[in-house]
């Protein structure tokens, strides 16, 4: 609800600052932005258009990253001086206009890196080859490692007595290779040369023939990544399943095992499986997929299982256990000798064996891993920075960020504010020039002996060798954390600049130690869910909470292709957002504001094909600080006092990059954080509570399940129970929380998903509660609060008010609330203290509002309604539903519910498809789909007959399914699970319907021409307002009223096109070409006849359905924007007796105006990626526009069959009457 003022109540003294500052959020509670320059196309007057509308938008500031993304290149090279001076314009700017701005640290939207960084600086692998010679004088070549970039740097040359099995390797002993029976060069995988490849389609045949039977017991395979089959969505590379099979006469073959190979960035990373040993003459191999293959090795000796991701050369530790073998065939550490001063540079080998015996020769170096900074500029391709070392740093410091540093120094600290690290996405290296020698100084024994394990062999034991790499991981953890992340801090620090980061991804690190190195620690989201949340915002806020930082970040509402090209709008992202603020989270950065360099052409520029387009392009631009406002208000609440949580999760000592954002062991109304060992090390316990440094508590701390732990932090662990910490493991939290939940909730409706965050600043609570649905909730809420009166404050509105009942009883404060759809409010205790209030409001004798809690909702509540039922609702989809996602409705487990043999019914939707599923045990199961368009709001009845499913669509058969043979209930009235957060429905709908019966199709005909029902009417009685007339306790209400809004309405077009409306509908729906396809803002006008607004009454005119945001003008005066629902704006300040002249000027999406233009002549070509093939001339010139078309985009989204999206106003509008009604 739009507001024109702010009602206040007085704030005791303590809470005035608190009070300040939330009706009036300084900057720095503000969103960010990220701020992306498109390969080159950058220009003074773009820059400052672009910062002008940040200001008018709300947002507080801008994180600059250069990109290319398929975008052509432009005239300005990055690091070049024009860009230099390019940045230091955007600097004074953003300083004359009250702004921040940061930078990545290098070009691309990931990484460090650029031009400058040479392959001896660069992120390495690695690399080595082997050989065997018999002992006594020993004179042999061993060949060079592969040299990437013709870069290759040697670290020892190691000999081990030859295992038993160790005789010729098996690349030695290869006769013949034939790929579905049509002999090969056998070279092309056995060169040890990764560049060379052979291309193998599903099920090809790939046959090995050895000179005799060879004993294998692993195998290792080295491949290319496949092309994506979009350069720019999707995955960048399809990994294959090999199945590896041996035969004795090359015909009948036995299968050995099946390899799943790892997803490939730059790093020649191998796949490996280790098997029970098998002795043949041939091996086959047969890939699922199509694949390049580069090379191929048996080994004759045993690996260690899953020893690529155990090395660092790929995440995950696929490959099972290490099938048994022989105690001889390991590699003693001590018979390791480092022969390395005995070869030359040229690689021949002149050494004296101690004993006459067969030998192993390893000669073991390292290449750059070829990595670069991800979408980097066209003008800036280079090589990712060895982030294991500090020199490549500060040659990147060098030759790019210090003469840029020095040019803005004069702004350093203040508009300045400093330097970004992005997620990270340039894969693993697990080399670095330093690392024996530090190695040895951290973990304090010599690496050589145990190098032939970072090969996959076994050094010692199994479980010693799992020891030593589990140290290489943690050391080169531990150098990454101080050597990247530590040193780039210093020296963010020496220049005056903060230094934000991402710290997750597919790199060698530890995400809460990197975020000791920093002073804002961020995660991401993205728009509607897609990825989930990616597990790195609880991540983020557990480390500002255990480094007594105020703010954790977000990378927000990150779009992709199909499903934010161009369809976000503020209240279609509100309850996401508000959900990762429950998680933590107080500062989002938008993902992204794309800068426009030149002033004509809209909506123009983009980041390719991702982002949510915050940038001043977008139709609603204009419009945004509505939005803004409430989230810098939320914000600022949010970045004050302490996060409140019970309990701390401690990880273990692994490695670990992300951590889930949410915990099924812990009971709904308690948190849980997560730490590592570096919060670990700076507990304290008082009087059994865990204290941080920084103000940050905690109740008991939760031993995680499966976690790694060293035995010097057994030893931290044990003494801080002895000092009186409440240790726990995971398994017995429920046990151990025996003390209330912090809140707690019922409602009216069941299913109904309530979400909080909890803050304690000084000696107030504060509460944030949020409706996860996008419709009405009337609930009753409880909290672990007593003695003190609770204040409702409204982030949206700025009105602070005492809710018109509560109780305190049972130690806990409860408070029935009725939620808007996707709302937020601050319950807010104070030092006021609880005084006796009202625990029932009646009205004509009937209860309004109750402290009572709602009936609680039971599993299964529907045991008797079984394969015959009909389920009806209306849907307007925001945007396309993937699998798995934009749930209608949930299902529950049928079989754990119902008993076996039963299920429960889903429904998901989306503009592209409707799919019905079915749910017995584990995931839900799809049995039945429709494909679409649908096209705004659509009708959907789902019947159930003798068990088989059938969909209609706007009262027409859609789909049949056959039955599953499974009893099957409505999944309805029941509580999604946690982790179902991220399925729930994108877009608007109905209360779904349920019947007892199977509806015919008549009957489903007939339910959708009785058509879309109005809104929900505002309740009776809300937080200082009653909106209906009657008797209620505290007394008589007489002032209410209603005054129904109809046609006709006068449409006023951007065009200067005027048309008459005889009633309200969608503009898709409109005869007219150009209205239909219209984007932009379309202003409703018309005069209607009203009463003064009267003594303690405010007006409000509703508009009912709104596509997507609206500005309310009366008599010429503007009194709010209506930005989600309900759309509800107080006229009252403009309103006058009599004849008032309403403007209401909807703002709608892009979308339509895009598809439209695709009917008209083409204008441009664009790739197959859709990426546009050339900039036109007038776009670069400045020029107007010319052709047909009324649209221009450097991306294509949509082509002429697309799904329209519902635009403008489409009511009922009403103006309501609501009498002012405080209480205290």
């Amino acid at each position: 609800m739009a507001s024109a003022g702010v009602w206040l109540l007085p704030a005791s003294a303590g809470e005035d600052g608190l009070l300040q500052g939330f009706r009036n959020p300084p900057s720095s509670a503000r969103p960010l932005t990220y701020w992306t320059w498109m390969n080159g196309h950058i220009t003074r007057e773009g820059i400052t258009m672009d910062l002008e509308a940040m200001r008018r938008m709300g947002i507080g500031g801008a994180i600059g990253f250069d990109v290319a993304l398929g975008i052509p290149r432009g005239p300005v090279d990055y690091a070049s001086e024009t860009w230099m001076e390019l940045v230091r314009h955007a600097v004074m700017e953003a300083d004359r206009l009250g702004l921040e701005f940061f930078l990545q640290n290098a070009p691309g939207y990931s990484g460090s890196g650029g031009p400058w960084i040479t392959p001896e600086m660069s992120m390495q692998q690695l690399v080595w080859t082997e050989a065997r010679a018999q002992g006594g004088q020993i004179d042999l070549d061993i060949p060079q490692p592969y040299a990437r970039q013709g870069y290759y740097r040697d670290a020892f040359v190691l000999a081990y007595p030859a295992l038993p099995v160790e005789g010729v390797l098996m690349k030695d002993r290869v006769a013949a290779i034939t790929l579905n029976g049509q002999e090969i060069d056998a070279q092309l995988l056995l060169d040890g040369n990764p560049e060379t490849k052979l291309r193998l389609d599903r099920n090809s045949q790939l046959c090995f023939r050895l000179d005799g039977p060879f004993e294998a017991r692993a195998i290792t395979i080295y491949r290319q990544p496949e092309t994506p089959l979009d350069a720019f969505d999707g995955p960048r590379d399809y990994p294959p399943v090999f199945d590896l099979e041996c035969s004795d006469d090359g015909t009948r073959f036995a299968p050995v095992c099946r390899i799943h190979m790892p997803a490939l960035r730059a790093m020649n990373t191998p796949g490996a499986q280790s098997f029970a040993p098998v002795r043949a003459s041939w091996y086959r191999l047969i890939p699922q997929s199509p694949t390049w293959i580069s090379g191929m090795e048996l080994h004759s000796g045993p690996r260690l299982a899953g020893w690529p991701g155990k090395t660092n050369y790929t995440g995950g530790n696929a490959g099972g256990e290490t099938p048994s073998f022989p105690r001889e065939l390991v590699i003693a550490p001590g018979s390791v000798l480092d022969i390395t001063a005995s070869m030359d540079i040229s690689g021949r080998l002149r050494w004296t064996a101690p004993e006459a015996r067969a030998w192993t020769i390893l000669r073991i170096g390292h290449t750059t891993t070829g990595e670069m900074p991800a979408a980097h500029p066209d003008s800036a391709p280079g090589l990712e920075l060895d982030k294991l070392r500090k020199e490549a740093l500060d040659q990147h410091f060098t030759h790019f960020l210090t003469p840029l540093i020095q040019r803005l120094k004069p702004f350093a600290g203040k508009a300045f504010r400093g330097i970004m690290s992005d997620s990270w996405e340039a894969g693993k290296q697990n080399w670095t020039r330093e690392f024996p020698g530090v190695f040895k100084q951290s973990r304090g024994y010599d690496i050589i002996p145990w190098m032939p394990a970072m090969t996959g062999r076994i050094v010692g034991s199994i479980q010693d060798t799992e020891r030593f790499l589990w140290d290489m991981r943690r050391v080169q953890a531990d150098m990454l954390a101080e050597n990247f992340y530590g040193h780039l801090h210093q020296k963010c620090r020496a220049g005056g600049l903060q230094l934000y980061a991402e710290p997750y991804g597919d790199g060698t690190f530890d995400s809460l130690q990197v975020a000791t190195h920093l002073d804002v620690t961020m995660s991401e989201f993205w728009s509607r869910y897609i990825y989930g949340s990616d597990d790195t915002s609880k991540q983020a806020a557990s480390a500002a909470h255990a480094l007594g930082q105020k703010v954790a970040a977000a990378e927000a509402f990150t779009g992709m292709p199909a499903t934010s090209k161009w369809t976000d709008y503020p209240y279609s992202l509100k309850a996401e957002g508000d959900y990762f603020f429950t998680l933590g989270v107080n500062r989002l950065v938008f993902h992204t504001f794309v800068h426009q360099p030149y002033t004509t052409g809209r909506p123009g520029m983009t980041m390719g094909p991702f982002g949510s387009h915050f940038d001043r392009h977008n139709t609603w631009t204009e419009q945004a600080h509505a939005w803004t406002r409430y989230l810098a208000r939320a914000q600022y609440l949010l970045q004050q006092g302490h996060f409140v949580a019970d309990a701390c999760c401690f990880k273990g000592d692994e490695p670990q990059s992300g951590v889930p954002d949410t915990y099924a062991f812990m009971p709904a109304g308690y948190v849980c954080d997560v730490v590592g060992p570096d919060a670990l090390r700076r507990f304290s316990i008082e009087r059994g509570r865990i204290l941080l440094p920084g103000g940050m508590t905690y109740r008991l701390c939760v031993l995680a399940e499966g976690a790694v732990i060293t035995p010097a932090t057994q030893a931290l662990l044990d003494a801080l129970v002895g000092q009186g910490m409440v240790l726990v493991p995971q398994h017995s939290v429920r046990d151990a929380l025996n003390f209330p939940p912090d809140f707690s909730y019922t409602a009216d409706r069941k299913d109904a998903v309530l979400h909080y965050v909890h803050r304690r600043v000084g000696d107030t609570d504060v509460y944030m509660v949020a409706n996860h649905r996008r419709r009405p909730e009337r609930v009753n809420v409880s909290f672990r609060v007593t003695g003190r009166r609770p204040e409702i404050w409204n982030a949206e509105s700025g009105v602070v008010h005492v809710p018109p009942c509560y109780d305190v009883r049972d130690g806990r404060t409860y408070i029935p609330l009725d939620m808007e759809p996707a709302g937020a409010l601050f319950v807010i205790f104070g030092k006021t203290p609880a005084t006796p209030a009202r625990t029932t409001i009646h009205k004509d004798g009937r209860v309004l509002l109750d402290t009572r809690p709602f009936p609680t909702g039971i599993p299964g509540p529907y045991p008797d309604v079984v394969n015959d039922f009909s389920i009806t609702l209306w849907a307007k989809p925001d945007t396309f539903a993937h699998p798995g996602k934009s749930f209608l409705f949930h299902s529950c487990e049928g079989t754990s519910i119902y008993g076996p043999g039963h299920a429960s019914v889903g429904m998901s939707a989306g503009q592209n498809i409707v799919r019905v599923y079915e749910r017995a045990t584990g995931a839900p199961r799809e049995v039945l789909s429709a494909n679409g368009p649908l096209q705004g709001w659509t009708h959907l009845a789902l019947v159930y007959q003798a068990g088989k499913p059938t969909l209609y669509l706007d009262g027409r058969l859609s789909a049949q399914g056959e039955g599953s043979g499974l009893l099957v209930h409505p999944g309805l009235d029941t509580l999604p699970a946690e982790d179902q957060f991220s399925s729930f429905f994108e877009g608007n709908n109905t209360p779904p319907i349920l019947m007892h019966e199977a509806l015919s199709p008549q009957a489903v005909a007939d339910l959708f021409h009785q058509g879309l029902p109005a809104p929900e009417k505002p309740p009776a009685l809300t937080l200082g307002l009653v909106w209906e007339n009657g008797h209620y306790d505290f007394g008589e209400i007489t002032g209410c009223y209603q005054v129904d809004v109809d046609g006709p309405w006068s449409l006023h077009l951007q065009e200067s096109a005027v048309f008459t409306l005889s009633a309200l509908t969608s503009l898709r729906l409109h005869p007219d070409f150009d209205v239909a396809h219209f984007s932009g803002t379309a202003s409703y006008r018309k005069t209607v006849q009203l009463p003064g607004p009267g003594r303690d009454r405010r007006v409000f005119i509703d508009l009912g359905r709104v596509e997507v945001i609206a500005e309310v003008y009366v008599n010429g005066r503007s009194t709010g924007i209506a930005w989600k629902e309900p759309y509800r704006v107080d006229i009252t300040a403009a309103l006058r007796p009599g004849a008032n002249d309403l403007d209401i000027r909807v703002t709608t999406l892009w979308p339509n105006r895009l598809i439209g233009d695709e009917y008209l002549s083409v204008e441009n070509e664009y790739t197959k990626d859709h990426s546009i093939e050339r900039l036109p001339a007038w776009f670069v010139g400045n020029q107007p526009k010319p052709g047909d078309r009324k649209t221009f985009a450097v991306w294509k989204d949509f082509d002429k069959d697309a799904p329209l999206l519902e635009a403008g106003l489409l009511g009922p509008v009403r103006v309501y009457g609501a009498v002012e009604k405080t209480f205290v």
